[in-house]
């Protein structure tokens, strides 16, 4: 039996990584302002109120696939599961969203995740409708949308897009 004397790679993004990906939350056909700078950022998944995510981890907790959308927004406060996104009052004035008693209008709204691994490609998307905290933040330059939606196909890229390409911040 052969034992392997050094330590396996570890997966991206690793700590000696630097990573972007934009993201925005879109709650019934409206973005949501940035997420807000409210308390220290212990693994290098953090934001500039800027419409990015900014991936450079400093801890193992944020490499790999630790690197989630729910680790990302638990460092703000925001609960996202399958069934609600909960804000604290420090973001988003605390708006609380349930999939079983929130609409929008007078339509059912549901809980998405649509990612576009390639921002220049805007028909290329995957809509994430189970385990959305656990969306890798996966590769460099991807785009995310947190949607509560009654149609989750019509989600478009986050305003944080232009932005970013615009300063060379993700691929594109």
């Amino acid at each position: 039996v052969l034992f392997g004397r050094g330590r396996a790679e570890a997966a991206s993004p690793r700590l000696d990584e630097h990573w972007h990906a934009a993201y925005g939350v879109r709650v019934c056909g409206n973005w949501q302002a940035p997420l807000r700078d409210t308390r220290p950022d212990d693994l290098g998944l953090h934001t500039h109120e800027d419409g990015l995510i900014h991936i450079h981890p400093f801890s193992s907790k944020g490499t790999g696939s630790n690197a989630t959308l729910g680790t990302f927004l638990a460092n703000y406060g925001v609960v996202l599961d399958d069934e609600s996104l909960r804000f604290p009052t420090a973001q988003a004035d605390g708006l609380q969203l349930f999939e079983l008693d929130t609409g929008c209008g007078d339509q059912a709204g549901s809980l998405a995740v649509v990612v576009w691994p390639d921002p220049a490609d805007e028909a290329n998307r995957v809509v994430v409708t189970e385990q959305l905290a656990g969306t890798p933040l996966g590769a460099d330059g991807i785009v995310m949308a947190v949607a509560f939606t009654d149609d989750a196909e019509s989600i478009d890229m986050p305003p944080s897009v232009a932005d970013a390409e615009e300063n060379a911040q993700i691929a594109g």
